[in-house]
């Protein structure tokens, strides 16, 4: 179905489930802010990447010492 096609039949098909009795839930998904630019994403998942080889690498770091000291 197209998006005007939904458009058009959900509101449609709410007001025959009220007029036949049953109750509805609605939920409104505002799908503009769910979706980042390509760029801007793949910039946040390197920047994740970058902090957890960082944290990664210190723990091995940390690790170490504590082997030699032991």
């Amino acid at each position: 179905m197209s998006c005007i096609t939904n458009l058009l039949e959900t509101p449609e098909s709410w007001t025959r489930l009220l007029d036949e009795g049953y109750g509805i839930a609605v939920i409104y998904l505002d799908y503009k802010k769910a979706f980042y630019p390509r760029d801007a994403m793949l910039a946040r998942v390197i920047e994740i990447a970058t902090c957890l080889s960082v944290c990664l690498s210190r723990a091995g770091i940390v690790s170490k010492r504590r082997k030699l000291a032991a």
